[in-house]
């Protein structure tokens, strides 16, 4: 089969290590129209709490959704847990290389049209498509309850202040796209921030996924970034801060270290690593067992 003529189907990963913001996560994925053709919701903990929400918030899903954890092994690995629910796509969905993967963290919510918007890039040639997050305060993420998002009775407009801030992101995210030919950017720009992007599967699996030797928070996602810039023939990106808006709910943070002290900075600023991750997603680092959950 060409799968250059067949649409572009769409799988959402969500990453998360609790269930606090999940429900809403999912409501807002519930609400989309088009729906997915799948949902993996992936964990780094092995939380019953986790698990609850997700059956109940995703009961009636009109698509199949599965849970994959594994125990908690003292740090964050986010890019290996972004890695294992691509495995879970690729052992229970039979996808096509020219299918897609949305990737979300647990505390983002997205207006209804996302996928519709995240398709229309894919089907008109996208490889990546870059969005940015918009930060709301703890008062306007109160709004955002999973019960309010699944009444469609709340409202996904932006302060003027974000639109304008999303504006400027745009533009300078699309600088950044003009000056690559010409090596006057760094190598991982324009940023993929790695709580809302997508990807197109072949793009993602060109570059084993995620680097797995990437510990902790931080640079996992500059990486990815930086390895599929490098790629050749160069990937079409789509720059869409402006066209596909999503939120990022208010939490308590964790305690972060100074961005030279992160145990991610060292490994991103050496020049010998390949294009494609020695560790990733066809060689994983070693964890424990993997329990994947079918929830519908």
């Amino acid at each position: 089969m060409n799968d250059e003529h067949v649409d572009t189907r769409i799988f959402i990963v969500v990453t998360t290590h609790k269930s606090s913001l999940l429900d809403s996560t999912l409501a807002g994925i519930l609400m989309q129209s088009p729906s997915p053709d799948g949902l993996i919701v992936t964990s780094d903990v092995r939380k019953p709490e986790i698990r609850e929400t997700i059956e109940t918030t995703c009961a009636n899903a009109p698509y199949p959704v599965f849970f994959v954890e594994r125990e908690h092994q003292g740090m964050a690995r986010s890019g290996q847990v972004r890695n294992n629910g691509v495995r879970c796509v690729l052992a229970h969905f039979e996808p096509l290389p020219s299918d897609a993967l949305l990737f979300l963290d647990g505390d983002i919510v997205l207006p209804p049209d996302t996928v519709s918007r995240h398709l229309t890039q894919f089907n008109q040639g996208a490889d990546l498509v870059l969005t940015y997050p918009t930060n709301l305060s703890a008062e306007d993420s109160a709004r955002f309850d999973a019960d309010s998002i699944l009444r469609n009775d709340v409202d996904y407009q932006l302060r003027p202040s974000d639109k304008e801030s999303a504006r400027h992101r745009q533009r300078r995210y699309e600088r950044h796209l003009r000056w690559r030919p010409f090596g006057i950017i760094p190598g991982h720009k324009p940023k993929i921030i790695g709580n809302h992007f997508a990807v197109r599967l072949r793009t993602f699996q060109s570059i084993n996924g995620f680097d797995e030797e990437y510990m902790h928070y931080g640079y996992e996602d500059d990486d990815l970034a930086r390895r599929i810039h490098s790629l050749r023939p160069r990937p079409r990106v789509a720059v869409c801060i402006e066209e596909i808006p999503s939120l990022h709910l208010w939490h308590e943070k964790r305690h972060q270290v100074g961005i030279k002290e992160s145990p991610g900075y060292a490994r991103f600023c050496r020049k010998d690593l390949p294009t494609r991750a020695t560790f990733g997603l066809d060689h994983p680092v070693t964890q424990p067992p993997l329990e994947i959950h079918r929830i519908t």
